[in-house]
């Protein structure tokens, strides 16, 4: 993904999300911890049925939330990195460096995925790990990007919608609507975004 010079308000893909710890944390029952376990061994399920770890959920939070700590507008970088219409714009202002044009793009959803793993080493020995689905899915609408000299250098214009779930081995443990964004309020560019 791709992130120079830009921010939504400073947020990374966790605080974007609005996932924090105990929200994530509070769905990942020791049930569901050991339904994960044996989904990958009986090796891992056994152990997690028979540990005395009572920080397990916690932990496992932890890991998995460091995961989601990159700028959250890597997200619609990389989405917009694959619109041929802003690539052809994006080549032309690189062409003609007096150029500065308007793209509007039309209105479209998109999902994004990250599926992080969290192994479980006893005394330097694999058990299994831990499958985690990360998943946020949008619809954007009324999007205007400037583009100058080979890069996004505004968004003038549109907004977002939409819902993010995370789960473990397919059990979601956590899921939430995201308030109506405008994103030009919420997505600053620092410095023009280069694709």
């Amino acid at each position: 993904m791709t992130t120079t010079g830009v921010s939504v308000n400073g947020a990374t893909v966790q605080t974007f999300l609005g996932a924090t710890q105990a929200a994530v944390s509070a769905g990942m029952t020791k049930d569901v911890v050991h339904a994960a376990a044996k989904k990958d061994s009986a090796k891992l399920a056994e152990w997690v049925q028979t540990t005395t770890w009572d920080g397990m959920q916690s932990d496992l939070t932890q890991k998995l939330t460091g995961f989601l700590q990159d700028d959250a507008v890597g997200i619609f970088a990389d989405v917009w990195g694959r619109c041929v219409e802003l690539k052809h714009c994006v080549d032309d202002t690189r062409r003609d460096s007096a150029l500065t044009s308007a793209v509007v793009l039309a209105d479209h959803d998109f999902t994004y995925t990250l599926e992080p793993e969290v192994d479980v080493l006893v005394d330097g020995v694999k058990l299994g790990r831990f499958p985690f689905h990360v998943e946020l899915t949008c619809t954007v609408a009324g999007l205007e990007l400037q583009v100058q000299h080979g890069a996004i250098a505004a968004i003038r214009c549109g907004h977002c919608d939409g819902t993010a779930a995370i789960s473990l081995a397919g059990t979601q443990i956590w899921q939430r609507t995201l308030a109506h964004l405008d994103l030009p309020g919420e997505l600053r560019l620092t410095k023009p975004l280069p694709l």
